[in-house]
């Protein structure tokens, strides 16, 4: 059980393909980066987050922390630090331990909102919450390259890769790559998602 408070220097913006990103920040560009971000509080048990957020000022910080290694839950930690974000899942967590792929699910999402650098692309977010809401795709491990999302039916390396892959595009949509077929762009995250399951083996009967 532990707690970790770290500055947060806003995530540079990924450029668009085809466009060369930032080779560096001068330095008074990043100090202005660092006061528009202030620093990011996360409670840990083992390396599992169970309560995210930034606080108001570092005392705020010190009583969280203090409650945290005293042994607090996290019913106490919100009242004593309520500037930390505790998701329904963490509660559900700490009453009776979720399996491995739920909380890799789980911890993935949180970071999109309330991790150290929050998400921005809204786009991958659309995609990881409509793959979550498939039941099939959500018995499999999430994983990811460069926010291209696939799936494997095993929950930690060796991966098992199963079904499709689909990179949110830049320019809008999505690119779906499903075995040796044809890559197939959508629109929007429920049709890369359908085709996501579309790609999966039979079910057993």
């Amino acid at each position: 059980m532990h707690g970790r408070v770290r500055r947060a220097a806003a995530p540079a913006r990924a450029a668009p393909r085809g466009r060369p990103g930032p080779v560096g920040t001068r330095r008074g560009e990043a100090a202005r980066e660092n006061d528009r971000c202030p620093p990011h509080l996360t409670l840990r048990r083992g390396r599992l987050p169970l309560a995210e957020g930034r606080p108001p000022d570092l005392l705020s910080a010190l009583r969280a922390v203090s409650a945290w290694l005293a042994g607090a839950d996290l019913a106490a930690i919100r009242r004593t630090a309520p500037f930390l974000h505790v998701q329904e899942w963490a509660f559900a967590h700490e009453r009776a331990p979720l399996d491995r792929i739920e909380l890799n699910w789980r911890v993935r999402m949180q970071d999109f909102e309330h991790g150290p650098y929050p998400l921005a692309r809204e786009e991958v977010k659309a995609l990881w919450e409509a793959a979550f809401a498939q039941p099939r795709l959500r018995r499999l491990r999430p994983v990811t390259s460069h926010h291209t999302l696939w799936f494997s039916s095993t929950p930690d390396h060796p991966f098992e890769r199963v079904g499709a892959s689909v990179e949110p595009l830049y320019r809008g949509g999505y690119l779906v790559r499903a075995g040796g077929g044809e890559p197939a762009t959508v629109a929007t995250a429920a049709e890369a998602v359908a085709l996501a399951v579309a790609a999966l083996p039979p079910e057993p009967a």
